[in-house]
């Protein structure tokens, strides 16, 4: 069987929202599919934030220069 780097760091967070969602007295067997959908959602989020940060800017643009293009953006 191949390892998966991934797994422990994926379950490592879903324990972490179980607990939070222990604690926040949810019932037992509705935790896991809490689990599923806010651990979905936030991976969600994180990856269409790295698909924006990676689309439409140069690496060399510095930052002053890349936020006068996105003030520009927003005027038009």
């Amino acid at each position: 069987m191949d390892a998966k780097p991934w797994r422990p760091a994926l379950l490592d967070f879903y324990e972490s929202v179980g607990r939070l969602l222990h604690a926040l007295a949810v019932p037992e067997r509705a935790r896991f599919d809490a689990a599923g959908a806010l651990v979905n959602y936030v991976l969600g989020v994180a990856a269409q934030n790295a698909a924006r940060r990676g689309r439409g800017r140069d690496q060399e643009t510095g930052r002053a220069d890349f936020l006068a293009g996105v003030a520009t953006l927003r005027r038009t």
